[in-house]
């Protein structure tokens, strides 16, 4: 790897995170929409579909 791309890697890796005070989790609930409950069933039903499905996959070697 040349030296550009090991300098765009590290850069990458440093999230920036700017707030002008202290951040809690009811500030951020207040900017989420909720899905109908239907639909965050849906949601919820294919991460377990999927997860199902990759344990019943062997992993490679």
């Amino acid at each position: 790897m040349n030296d550009e791309n090991l300098k765009l890697g590290e850069v990458a890796r440093k999230p920036v995170v700017v707030h002008p005070g202290p951040s809690s989790i009811d500030e951020l609930l207040r900017h989420v929409d909720p899905a109908p409950d239907g639909e965050t069933e849906r949601f919820i039903a294919a991460i377990y579909t999927d997860r199902r499905e990759a344990a019943a996959i062997p992993p490679q070697e």
